[in-house]
């Protein structure tokens, strides 16, 4: 009789258990809803997309200069911030075709694109890089394959390693005049580049720097340069003719070979 009593009150005590965890569970007390970084106040960068947050777009930009979300899509730019300077790290982009980048995030100027912060953002067809940037890091845009168009400001003074590399729908590019030095394999495998404007302040073209550029019928080289790096225009197969400068003092090995179609070099 004893052991039936015990067992009795055993069942009612883990159905009375049960109720009680249900109720808590109705009432939201024990199972909340995940929140997001922007709603404990951390970082957004990291996520950006939930509902119902606030954003800032800043002129004619398309990134929330809060969190980096991407208007009209759940794209995002991740940035990172570091003695008030700020720097695009790396972007979430899987359907935006065309990016116009704040001047500043979380009231920090955006100085630098990360080395490969966009790298292989295959959708991206066109970008706006603002004047408050002064480099671009290597690998920063390469692979990205439907990038027709990009503005580089004036601010920017150094583009990195690969930076636009088998940017294959990329056409035409004016570097701006603040650029000292092009890096290596900067537009290698640009198959679109027809035409490029090299300004005056160039001193160094890299090594293998247009390789592959095969839609590229004629550059012109300035006075500043004064080295043009190993294969800097091999491949480049609808070359037909090149200046080089008296202020060149050093050409690399196979700078022009497989040029096909070059017909005349002017020294």
């Amino acid at each position: 009789m004893k052991t039936k009593s015990i067992l009795s009150f055993f069942v009612i005590f883990v159905l009375l258990s049960l109720l009680f965890v249900a109720c808590t569970n109705e009432n939201g007390s024990s199972t909340e809803e995940p929140t997001s970084p922007a709603d404990t106040g951390e970082d957004s960068s990291e996520n950006p997309t939930t509902p119902n947050i606030e954003h800032t777009y800043i002129g004619d930009s398309n990134v929330c200069s809060d969190c980096g979300l991407i208007k009209d899509t759940n794209d995002y730019i991740v940035f990172e911030i570091e003695n008030g300077v700020c720097t695009v790290v790396d972007a979430k982009i899987n359907t935006s075709k065309s990016l116009v980048l704040p001047d500043t995030y979380r009231d920090s100027p955006i100085a630098k694109i990360d080395n490969s912060a966009f790298e292989d953002c295959s959708s991206l067809e066109s970008i706006t890089i603002p004047d408050s940037v002064t480099s671009i890091g290597d690998y920063a845009f390469r692979g990205c394959n439907g990038l027709a168009n990009i503005t580089i400001p004036d601010s920017v003074t150094s583009i990195g390693e690969s930076a636009f590399e088998d940017c294959s729908s990329l056409e035409s590019i004016t570097i701006p005049d603040s650029i000292t030095s092009i890096g290596g394999y900067a537009f290698r495998w640009c198959r679109s580049l027809e035409s490029i404007t090299i300004p005056e302040s160039v001193t160094s073209i890299g090594y293998y720097a247009f390789s592959g550029c095969s839609s590229l019928g004629s550059i012109t080289i300035p006075d500043s340069v004064t080295s043009i790096g190993s294969g800097a225009f091999s491949s480049c197969s609808s070359l037909a003719n090149i200046t080089i400068p008296d202020s060149v003092m050093s050409i690399g090995e196979s700078a022009f070979s497989s040029c096909n179609s070059l017909e005349s070099i002017t020294i």
